[in-house]
Protein backbone atom coordinates (compact mmCIF):
# COMPACT_ATOMS: atom_id res chain seq x y z
CA UNK A 1 0.00 0.00 0.00
CA UNK A 2 1.63 3.42 -0.89
CA UNK A 3 0.47 6.56 0.44
CA UNK A 4 1.05 10.13 -0.97
CA UNK A 5 0.25 13.49 0.59
CA UNK A 6 -0.60 16.44 -1.52
CA UNK A 7 -0.29 19.84 0.61
CA UNK A 8 -1.36 22.88 -1.50
CA UNK A 9 -1.10 26.83 -0.21
CA UNK A 10 -2.42 29.89 -1.56
CA UNK A 11 -2.29 33.30 -0.53
CA UNK A 12 -5.55 34.70 0.71
CA UNK A 13 -5.74 38.41 1.44
CA UNK A 14 -8.77 39.04 3.70
CA UNK A 15 -10.14 42.55 4.34
CA UNK A 16 -11.61 44.63 6.64
CA UNK A 17 -12.10 48.29 8.08
CA UNK A 18 -12.50 49.00 11.22
CA UNK A 19 -13.64 52.94 11.94
CA UNK A 20 -13.62 54.26 15.41
CA UNK A 21 -14.69 57.65 17.22
CA UNK A 22 -11.85 56.95 19.17
CA UNK A 23 -8.17 55.63 18.90
CA UNK A 24 -8.33 51.75 19.65
CA UNK A 25 -5.57 49.31 20.56
CA UNK A 26 -3.43 46.75 18.40
CA UNK A 27 -5.11 44.17 20.00
CA UNK A 28 -8.55 45.69 20.13
CA UNK A 29 -8.63 46.12 16.09
CA UNK A 30 -7.23 42.23 15.85
CA UNK A 31 -9.83 41.27 18.21
CA UNK A 32 -12.97 43.05 16.27
CA UNK A 33 -11.43 41.88 12.87
CA UNK A 34 -11.49 38.19 13.90
CA UNK A 35 -14.73 38.23 16.43
CA UNK A 36 -17.17 39.63 14.11
CA UNK A 37 -19.19 38.10 11.36
CA UNK A 38 -18.43 38.71 7.93
CA UNK A 39 -20.33 41.47 6.51
CA UNK A 40 -20.98 45.56 8.33
CA UNK A 41 -21.35 45.39 11.81
CA UNK A 42 -21.75 47.93 14.77
CA UNK A 43 -19.93 47.04 17.83
CA UNK A 44 -22.12 46.60 20.46
CA UNK A 45 -19.86 46.46 23.28
CA UNK A 46 -18.87 48.55 26.15
CA UNK A 47 -16.15 50.83 25.39
CA UNK A 48 -16.63 50.68 21.57
CA UNK A 49 -19.31 52.38 21.06
CA UNK A 50 -19.84 54.47 17.77
CA UNK A 51 -17.30 51.59 16.22
CA UNK A 52 -18.35 49.32 13.00
CA UNK A 53 -16.23 46.80 11.47
CA UNK A 54 -17.07 46.10 7.64
CA UNK A 55 -15.38 43.21 5.46
CA UNK A 56 -14.06 44.38 2.22
CA UNK A 57 -14.09 40.79 0.76
CA UNK A 58 -11.62 38.21 0.12
CA UNK A 59 -8.89 38.61 -2.48
CA UNK A 60 -8.05 34.57 -3.47
CA UNK A 61 -4.35 34.13 -4.63
CA UNK A 62 -2.85 32.85 -7.82
CA UNK A 63 -0.03 32.06 -6.86
CA UNK A 64 -0.74 28.39 -5.70
CA UNK A 65 2.23 26.39 -4.63
CA UNK A 66 2.15 22.59 -4.07
CA UNK A 67 4.03 19.35 -2.59
CA UNK A 68 3.71 15.51 -3.68
CA UNK A 69 5.65 13.77 -1.34
CA UNK A 70 5.82 10.14 -1.45
CA UNK A 71 7.67 6.51 -2.74
CA UNK A 72 6.92 7.01 -6.72
CA UNK A 73 7.22 4.44 -9.48
CA UNK A 74 9.57 5.62 -11.85
CA UNK A 75 9.00 6.97 -15.67
CA UNK A 76 9.55 4.81 -18.22
CA UNK A 77 10.98 6.20 -21.07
Amino acid sequence: MYEYTIDEWSVDTRKWLVTSPKKLTYEQVVGLACDIPLGESEVLMPGLEGVVVNFLGTEYGDDSQHEVLGDFKEEEE
